[in-house]
């Protein structure tokens, strides 16, 4: 009897064990997925709201518009470049451990990738496309600049917030 309530004690401990970690593990996986969905989405709210103004060199504008979306318990960092890759615009969160250049780097590493790893970070680009008129007064689709975009890997830790430009 004994025996057999030991063997069924670690069975049972060997099942919660097996089951509670793999029920972290897509728990994480779960929260990842949401978090890069969330990012995507950040960016491409930023880079369709920023157009205008980078089409129209409003650097002012656009400092604007990232300063009113701006989450500081989301976002690691926000960089705005022009078409030229100069920056129109940038903020970053104190807690942040790297400079806008190291991200500017970071970006430039990963070949502007729609999204990626950069520490604990996850760090999104999205180009910046506007409808401009050409001199002969016809219109085309212009990239206009990128928006570089990192979520902070605290936010892992949280439930998702605010969206930019509510």
């Amino acid at each position: 009897k004994r025996t057999l309530l030991v063997s069924i004690v670690i069975a049972l401990a060997i099942a919660g064990s097996l089951t509670a970690y793999s029920v972290n593990r897509e728990v994480r996986r779960a929260l990842e997925h949401a978090m890069e969905h969330r990012g995507e989405s950040y960016a491409r709210v930023y880079a369709a709201e920023l157009a205008g103004a980078l089409a129209e060199r409003r650097d002012d504008l656009v400092a604007a518009k990232l300063e009113g979306a701006w989450d500081h318990e989301s976002f690691s960092y926000v960089i705005v470049l022009r078409a030229d890759w100069t920056v129109a615009a940038k903020r970053i969160s104190p807690d942040h451990h790297a400079t806008a250049e190291e991200a500017i780097s970071a970006h430039t590493s990963a070949g502007y990738a729609p999204s990626f790893r950069a520490g604990d970070d996850l760090a999104f680009t999205r180009p910046v496309a506007a409808i401009v008129t050409r001199p002969d007064g016809t219109k085309e689709e212009r990239n206009v600049g990128w928006v570089l975009l990192a979520l902070s890997g605290r936010e892992r830790q949280r439930r998702p917030r605010a969206r930019p430009f509510e």
